[in-house]
């Protein structure tokens, strides 16, 4: 097949919309079409979705951009699926869903009362995962303590990445990204863990079989074809996590570089290429799409839903321009904001404390204050925020040289800028919004043979990087100011401030604590 006249679908998968994307094989967008699907709540503490609204989504938006962008579909060499992590639907013998997938958004897992038999510790070192209610393996533990009768007929236990590749190809596997998100997968011998499937119940035969992301495993079957107007027989390739996936389309692919996911909840994360658990477990570890490489990601629980709930709660008058108008106010406001820290933890903290009960707060105001003000420090809080797990990896030996935004927040120039002002780094954007999907046509590139490999088809396909340096008075500004804050969520950390000594003491993530998974596994006797 000609490669200047052959295109790649990337679909992204995501937890309330899937997009589809058409690309050239130098990564430029031909079109994209989007829909949304709801997550539903049965109970306050339960999240689930029909995963006929996936599949609906997906067939509906690539017959979208077919149509729109007027290629045939002769022309497409393959496509594949970047998916939100974790979400898990149980399929019968007849691979039908017994009951609506659970999502990663479900907290219902502490309520299982069978213990695991497997210590925090061990499952960290085994999967570099923290404690979390989200993961696959929790949900499966209550699925068969709450709905046993469900769980005694289940065939396959499947992500919404392996589902849907299911529906295009009728073949259940995964990829070691998307099984690196299930706690269930061991991150340094790239398998499932026998000792965690014991101790969970499932059996192997329950689960994906495992390949490479970028593989091609399957090809379109004719009735997915009559679903999504792709010919019968187009290549479907592994696909992966959702954030390796914005990893991959963002040209993250060395320790130099920090992706930052700015969105509802942002991430934060770089890739090695080694298996380092962090002992202290202040982040996680999980399997990068591209090959030979390991992702170290700090998840931040509420950042841009925040800025969403101040806008909402203080401004419910306002207009579509209100973050750009604010922007330009609190432009003004001098670095620091003027004494206030804004602590965005607003559903419990991700990396690195962990804490579910952490509350958010706005700290130091006075009557000077104006709106303004609390806008530019809820910014800077979220950059105070990275920057305490930078200093993460910073204490694992990871040394991070420039910082790329990517998702909705890059949108805004000002909070780039104080996110590379906060860490004292180059900050930039890349052209294309929508890195998880051109991740996955990389992906799709590279296993149809458009490219050598994946990492060559990542540097054909990448898209435009542009990077501003950073501010060194507004750094040098910073400093102190962070390290109030450092000493103000040490204070909130599992307990109000009135319990807390005053803002005494070291900031976490400045000892050492890393080890690779298997160095980690054998201190812990697993």
């Amino acid at each position: 097949m000609n490669r200047e006249e052959t295109y790649i679908i990337g679909i992204d998968a995501g937890t309330t919309g899937l997009k589809s994307l058409i690309f050239d094989c130098k990564g430029r967008r031909q079109a994209c079409a989007y829909r949304e699907y709801p997550l539903r709540h049965p109970t306050p503490d339960a999240a689930e979705q029909d995963t006929e609204d996936w599949w609906r989504a997906l067939a509906e938006t690539v017959r979208e951009v077919l149509d729109i962008t007027g290629i045939k579909p002769g022309k497409v060499a393959g496509l594949s699926i970047s998916s939100q992590g974790s979400s898990v639907a149980a399929l019968g013998g007849d691979l039908k869903p017994l009951r609506p997938a659970i999502s990663w958004l479900d907290r219902r897992s502490p309520a299982v009362e069978r213990p695991l038999g497997l210590s925090s510790q061990e499952l960290f070192a085994i999967t570099g995962l923290q404690d979390y209610p989200g993961w696959t393996q929790g949900m499966l533990r209550w699925l068969m303590e709450y709905e046993p009768e469900t769980a005694a007929q289940a065939a396959y236990y499947v992500c919404t990445g392996d589902y849907l590749f299911f529906r295009l190809t009728g073949e259940i596997i995964s990829d070691h990204s998307t099984a690196s998100r299930t706690q269930m997968f061991d991150v340094s011998r790239l398998d499932w863990s026998d000792p965690i499937l014991d101790a969970v119940g499932v059996s192997r035969s329950q689960l994906p079989a495992l390949g490479a992301s970028g593989s091609p495993a399957g090809a379109i079957t004719a009735e997915a074809a009559t679903s999504t107007g792709l010919l019968a027989g187009t290549p479907v390739m592994l696909g992966g996590f959702d954030q390796s996936c914005s990893a991959l389309g963002a040209g993250v692919v060395d320790s130099d570089t920090l992706l930052v996911s700015l969105g509802t909840a942002t991430m934060v994360e770089t890739c090695c290429n080694r298996p380092l658990v962090d002992l202290e477990r202040r982040v996680t570890t999980s399997m990068h799409v591209a090959p030979g490489l390991w992702m170290i990601q700090a998840p931040i629980m509420t950042t841009g839903v925040v800025l969403r709930w101040w806008r909402d709660t203080f401004a419910p008058e306002h207009n579509g321009s209100y973050y750009r108008n604010m922007d330009k106010k609190a432009a003004a406001i001098p670095a620091g904001s003027d004494g206030i820290l804004f602590c965005p933890h607003f559903g419990g903290s991700g990396a690195p404390y962990w804490d579910p009960e952490m509350k958010g707060a706005i700290y130091g105001l006075n009557l000077s204050h104006t709106q303004a003000h609390i806008y530019r420090a809820i910014l800077e809080g979220v950059a105070y925020s990275i920057r305490e797990n930078v200093e993460v990896l910073n204490a694992m030996d990871i040394s991070v040289k420039s910082v790329r935004v990517v998702a909705g927040g890059a949108v805004s120039s000002m909070w780039r800028g104080i996110i590379g002002d906060v860490l004292g780094l180059p900050q930039g954007r890349v052209d294309e919004l929508e890195v998880g999907a051109l991740g996955a046509a990389v992906l799709a590139a590279a296993g149809a043979g458009l490219y050598s490999g994946v990492l060559e088809a990542a540097s054909a396909m990448a898209p435009k990087v542009h990077l501003a340096p950073y501010n060194e008075e507004n750094h040098r500004l910073y400093a102190p100011n962070y390290k109030r804050f450092d000493e103000l969520m040490e204070r909130m950390v599992s307990g109000s401030m009135a319990k807390c000594p005053p803002m005494e003491g070291a900031a976490i993530g400045k000892g050492p604590a890393w080890r690779t998974a298997g160095q980690a596994l054998a201190s812990s006797g697993a």
